[in-house]
Formats: C-alpha cells, sequence, structure tokens
C-alpha cells in the first residue's frame, strides 16, 4: 500500500507557486496595473501634493518680503538678490508659481467634478432600472392589488412613480422624489473650480492704488480698464464728544471719464464704485501750502502733515513740517492740539542738512520767517487731504458666483435629498404580500 500511495504522489502535478510580489505585475492583467488618466488628475493624492505645494510658496512669500525696490533685495540678500528677482520670489502672488499651484488645482477639481458628474449620471440610470427582487420590508395586505397600490400611494405621497407588470401576477414600482437631488456634488465641486478661477483673477489682475489727493485737487487713476481722472471737491469728519477721535470722515468726490463727470460720495464701510473700481475711504491727512525762497529763487509746494521736501537735493538740505491745527502749550510746556478743530493752525518747521537740524521755528497761517540766511519759508494755508484707497478686482463676482453655486449644491446635496422608492406587489391567495424598500439616491 505504501508503494502504491508513492506512485500516487508522484502522477499528481507540481503545486503552484503562490503569487508574490515578483510574478504580480505577470499575472495582474494591464488595466488593472495602470490607473486611467481622469483617476489619475482626480485622485487625493494628487490634491494634496498640489497642497504641499501651495503651502511651500505661501510660506516662502511670508519668510521673504514681497513687491520692494530691486535694489532692496541686493542690499539685503546679496548674491542671492539676483537670483530672487529673476525668479519673481519677490512677486509671489502675481508670478507663475502661484499661477501654476492654481491651474493644477484647477484641473484636479474639473476631474473630480466631471468623475462626480458621470457617477451621478450613472446612479440616476440605476434608479430608473425596475426590480423585482430587493431586499426590504413586507407585510400582507387583505383586499385587491387596486386596494393596496391605492393604500401604498397614500403612504408615500410626493413620489413620481413608474409601475410595471411582468405578467406573472406581480406589479412593480419605481418612484423618486426630488431627483435634482442627483446634481448635488457635481454642482459643489463646479463652484469650488469657480471660486478657484476667482482667486486667481483677482492675483494675477487684481490692482491697487493710495492716493492722498487735497480737497480740490485731483489725480489720475491709470488702474483698471478704463483709466479715468479722480477729483476731490470736499471733505468732512465729525468726531466723539473728547473731540480727538474721528467718528466718520468722508469725501465728495468727482469721477472724470471722457468729458462726463459723475459725483460721488465716498464714506468709511460705505465705498463707492466708478469704472470698474472701488473707492475706499481709507484715512485723511492735512495739506500745507508752503513757499520757500532763496535768493532770487522761489517755488511753492504742498506737503502732508509730517512730510518732508527737499529745498536743494544737491546740497542735501531738506524741510521737514508737523501740522498742529489748534495749537497749544499745556501746563508743562508741551506743545500739544488742544482740539483737532482748525482753530490756531501753526506748522513747526525744520530745516535739515544730511538729517542733522540745522534751525527750527513756528509759523502761523499766511508767516513768513527766515529760518537760515538767504532761506525764507511761508505758510501760505492748509487744507483736508483725503486718503483713497482704489482697487480692480475682476474676480470678485467670480468668487461670488462660485460661493452661490457651493450653497446651492450643499442645499440639494444635504438640505433636500433625493429618494428612491422600490414597491413590488403579489397577489397571493391570503392577499397581497407587499415588499417596499426606500434609500437615498446620493
Amino acid at each position: 500500500m505504501t508503494d502504491d500511495k508513492q506512485k500516487e504522489q508522484e502522477k499528481k502535478p507540481p503545486l503552484e507557486e503562490p503569487e508574490t510580489a515578483e510574478n504580480e505585475a505577470e499575472i495582474t492583467p494591464k488595466l488593472k496595473q495602470k490607473k486611467g488618466l481622469l483617476q489619475r488628475l482626480a485622485s487625493l493624492r494628487l490634491a494634496v501634493i498640489i497642497f504641499v505645494y501651495l503651502v511651500i510658496i505661501c510660506v516662502i512669500a511670508t519668510l521673504l518680503p514681497q513687491n520692494q525696490e530691486v535694489y532692496f533685495y541686493t542690499e539685503s540678500y546679496g548674491a542671492l538678490g539676483n537670483l530672487i528677482t529673476t525668479l519673481r520670489l519677490d512677486t509671489i502672488f502675481s508670478s507663475f508659481w502661484l499661477l501654476i499651484g492654481g491651474v493644477a488645482l484647477g484641473i484636479n477639481l474639473l476631474a473630480c467634478t466631471w468623475r462626480r458628474l458621470r457617477w451621478s449620471l450613472g446612479k440616476k440610470a440605476k434608479v430608473n432600472t425596475v426590480k423585482y427582487d430587493f431586499k426590504g420590508e413586507s407585510e400582507t395586505l387583505a383586499g385587491t392589488l387596486a386596494e393596496a397600490e391605492a393604500a401604498y400611494k397614500k403612504r408615500f405621497p410626493h413620489y413620481s412613480l413608474k409601475r410595471t407588470e411582468n405578467g406573472e401576477g406581480q406589479v412593480a414600482w419605481t418612484g423618486t422624489r426630488a431627483r435634482f437631488a442627483f446634481w448635488g456634488s457635481p454642482i459643489m465641486h463646479f463652484g469650488l473650480c469657480i471660486v478657484l478661477l476667482g482667486i486667481l483673477l483677482s492675483l494675477m489682475l487684481g490692482q491697487s492704488t493710495y492716493q492722498v489727493i487735497p480737497v480740490g485737487g485731483e489725480r489720475t487713476i491709470d488702474i483698471g480698464p478704463k483709466p479715468y481722472t479722480l477729483r476731490v471737491d470736499d471733505f468732512s469728519i465729525d468726531y466723539y464728544e473728547d473731540g480727538q477721535t474721528p467718528k466718520q470722515y468722508a469725501s465728495e468726490i468727482t469721477g472724470v471719464y471722457k468729458g462726463s463727470e459723475t459725483p460721488l460720495q465716498c464714506e468709511v464701510n460705505h465705498p463707492a464704485k466708478f469704472n470698474s473700481t472701488q473707492i475706499l475711504q481709507s484715512s485723511y491727512d492735512w495739506a500745507i501750502n508752503m513757499s520757500a525762497a532763496d535768493g532770487d529763487n522761489s517755488q511753492e509746494f504742498s506737503l502732508n502733515d509730517g512730510a518732508e521736501y527737499w529745498l536743494n537735493e544737491s546740497q542735501h538740505l531738506s524741510l521737514k513740517i508737523r501740522f498742529y491745527p489748534d495749537y497749544s502749550v499745556n501746563q508743562d510746556g508741551y506743545i500739544e492740539n488742544a482740539s483737532q478743530d482748525p482753530n490756531n493752525p501753526v506748522i513747526l518747521c525744520m530745516v535739515l542738512h544730511n538729517g542733522e537740524a540745522l534751525a527750527a521755528d513756528s509759523l502761523a497761517e499766511g508767516e513768513e520767517k527766515e529760518l537760515l540766511e538767504g532761506l525764507s519759508i511761508k505758510f501760505i494755508d492748509f487744507n483736508y487731504a483725503t486718503g483713497l484707497q482704489i482697487k480692480y478686482d475682476p474676480g470678485v463676482m467670480v468668487i461670488f458666483l462660485g460661493f452661490i453655486l457651493i450653497t446651492f449644491g450643499m442645499i440639494l446635496r444635504f438640505v433636500i435629498p433625493g429618494k428612491l422608492l422600490r414597491v413590488v406587489f403579489t397577489e397571493k391567495e391570503e392577499g397581497v404580500e407587499i415588499k417596499w424598500q426606500q434609500t437615498s439616491i446620493i
């Protein structure tokens, strides 16, 4: 018996080797080895890589000062300064570095949106499939088939029903409620793509300028698609009871474009809009009109409070002022403002040479004094100057549209999710057997 068993074992084919990592590639079909391009573009791994890239460039932009002059980088970073400006690391948020990450993230979101749309459409097709055999709850009702169907129509209202008979005494219902909920996820993903597009438009094409304009003055605003002239007609300011803290200030301005004038009102937290730009009331200042006479040479100029003006740049001679609208001297002998109202306007003038003071004196409105031999300074008059932040941002409305789509998609997806109802009626001797199933279609 032992010899017979050995012969039988010798006749048996050898055992196959188990699948290992070395031969797995040969066994697995090529279609399973390679993921589709759409699946790769929509993968979570790619999204994580893109977000890491964006975090890295944002950290670089945080550590490296942005939008400075070229000499700042050469003086601060030496030989690396030229490399920083060449690679546009000094303007990361408006350079190709951010554009690459934004476009990659947009492709990832679009691919994910398309996958969700295909999935939703595929599930929508499955909803219409009639099934007679499924897992669900069941019960038996006495009476006819028509009575059972009438009872279940009352039990499940607001459903769009499709009725099918198989000719074997069975009736199947396929019903849906809020079928538009299929579009919830694709709409949310598409909304994210629109928001990303708006952000890129804002970062790449957005422009901003800050202007300090005295009352009666005007500036040319050359940002946005339609440059225009902005004129300041008046400025008003209200204070709290202490007379020092501003409560509200506003500017009456006029936008001039191709000879047409448009009056505008600009207040804090209430910006004005003109020619696709937004005009924000940012601050205010004083505009001091002065003149300087040095022998036969005379010049008039306007300075803001605390500003410095070059009287003679070749001689490194400059003038710096400090304006006090309500000049007073307290008990300790220190100069201060009694209030912010221009009741006693006085300026303190200081003539500087290479940053060192040569002479200083005070001037009342209309007063002229000789600060240095042969150099006379006159305080002509003063007025308010308004500080306006002017922005052009083509991405704002795009971002707003994207958030509308995201909100609408979330409502479809989570607030009013679609429902699928399947019911099968089977006529039997004891009555009508009913099997039913109600599930979400998302």
